[in-house]
């Protein structure tokens, strides 16, 4: 249950967050100032798991649902600074690619964090203290990161000669801009919505399932869990690609959300067996290779989509 809260609180902040930046009013802000906004989401992101951290070796629960506020308040930003500077970098039937391999590293990360965590815990008596401190490093090293690429791309502004854009009032955001908005956006913007809703909750709680519904151990479990991030890893930049070449978005944006689809009911209708069952079920793999081709189908057609219909 306190899972679940920590999760709740999370993904409303991260929504919170988004209004909070659609709601300023000042598209200036977001268009000229990304590199600013990088630095100053990814410094947020590492207070929260700062915090996090401190929470899980006190053992304060209170603490810990503090950090993942913090962090839900960066999170979902920061993804928006890194996605604008790349479609900056990147134009046209480029897109696509360019958004796979961006997915795919970040996707190598929840992987390498599915393996190494349970065993990180399961080397300390069980607790999370020390693996939550490590998250913390590797959330140190990405705002490092985030500040060589506020450098890379000040400086090719710099030598493209790109001078500062301000926006007159009438080109900055109001709420009636919204109206403006055509039928196919409206329509990707409801899909994105379900679609992350629904895979979302599955990847989070897919170890939890793996272990108390299917019968492993708590390492194999973790394992199993990001097999759909590893799928997506190696497959969004194929597919980036592809997708470039052939278009037909929406047709991979609806095969996608079935393959989906028929993932979750499949789970739905398995059998439940006891943790550490001599003999747990690994069919539990044709749902999460399925919902790995359909994650990676989706975003690689879905974030390439969006600068075609606003």
């Amino acid at each position: 249950m306190r899972y679940t809260v920590c999760l709740i609180v999370f993904y409303l902040c991260s929504v919170a967050s988004s209004s909070t930046r659609l709601a300023s009013g000042n598209r200036d802000i977001f268009n000229n100032c990304f590199r600013a906004g990088l630095i100053m989401f990814s410094t947020i992101l590492t207070i929260g798991q700062m915090v996090f951290a401190i929470g899980g070796t006190e053992n304060n629960y209170p603490l810990m649902l503090t950090g993942r506020f913090i962090f839900g308040l960066g999170g979902e930003c920061m993804s928006v600074s890194q996605s604008a500077i790349v479609a900056n970098w990147f134009k046209g039937n480029e897109l696509s690619f360019a958004f796979g391999l961006n997915l795919s590293v970040s996707r190598a990360g929840s992987v390498l964090n599915g393996v190494v965590t349970p065993r990180l815990v399961q080397s300390h008596d069980g607790l999370i203290g020390f693996a939550l401190w490590v998250g913390f490093g590797f959330c140190c090293f990405s705002l490092l990161n985030a500040f060589a690429l506020a450098i890379v791309d000040y400086w090719a502004d710099k030598q493209d000669n790109v001078a500062a854009v301000t926006l007159s009032e009438e080109d900055k955001f109001k709420w009636k801009d919204l109206t403006t908005f055509g039928l196919p956006y409206w329509l990707i913007t409801v899909s994105c919505c379900m679609f992350y809703m629904s895979t979302s909750v599955y990847f989070m709680l897919a170890e939890g399932m793996c272990e108390k519904k299917f019968g492993f151990d708590s390492v194999m479990a973790g394992q199993l869990a990001v097999v759909p991030y590893f799928m997506s890893m190696g497959l969004s930049p194929i597919l980036g690609f592809t997708i470039d070449k052939v278009g037909r978005r929406a047709m991979f944006i609806m095969i996608s959300s079935i393959i989906s689809v028929l993932a979750c009911v499949y789970t739905a209708f398995m059998h439940s067996l006891p943790i550490n069952s001599p003999n747990p079920d690994w069919f539990v793999l044709i749902p999460l290779i399925g919902l790995g081709f359909a994650y990676s189908i989706y975003a690689s057609a879905l974030w390439g989509s969006i600068p075609y219909v606003v």
